[in-house]
């Protein structure tokens, strides 16, 4: 087997083990919620892919897509339970390009170094799977790693070729 070809089923087992753990560890909803929320409002979020355009084009319309939103839901205040179901539909959207990126023929070295680190935006946001509820809030506070991260990504995607 060569090299490339582990690394490819690597990426899958990751994606894998981080969809199965994230359907996993939702703790069960004590009905507490955060400033600002509401028992039983429904936070369900869909994230469509886009399928046309180069892989730098879909980064670009997925990001323009998806950071109105993670900017809202990071000031939101929402229960960790909400951020949790939250982050499924955006981590997902941006591990399918992740994988859409090292599966083309030539693998762009700047979406290789971008995605992961929008999967790094959504890991601080909305918390990551299995990470105690208590350590992923606290995280959601740090405003200013909120705001270095997005800066630093709004840097990396307009830096994308045309």
């Amino acid at each position: 087997m060569n090299l490339l070809s582990l690394s490819k089923k690597g990426l899958l087992a990751c994606m894998l083990f981080s969809m199965l753990a994230a359907g996993c560890t939702k703790a069960p909803d004590s009905g507490k919620t955060e400033p600002g929320r509401t028992v039983g409002e429904k936070q369900e979020l869909s994230i469509k892919v886009p399928e046309s355009g180069t892989l730098n084009d879909r980064v670009r319309a997925l990001w323009a897509t998806t950071l109105p939103i993670i900017k809202t839901d990071a000031a939101a205040g929402l229960s960790d339970a909400d951020y949790q179901a939250r982050r499924l539909p955006l981590f997902s959207a941006w591990v399918t390009l992740q994988q859409q990126n090292a599966n083309a023929p030539a693998n762009d070295t700047q979406l290789s170094k971008v995605i992961p680190r929008i999967l790094e935006l959504l890991d601080h946001v909305y918390g990551f799977p299995g990470t105690p509820a208590e350590k992923r809030i606290k995280e959601r506070q740090n405003a200013g790693r909120t705001a270095y991260l997005i800066a630093d990504i709004e840097r990396q995607v307009a830096a994308l070729p045309k």
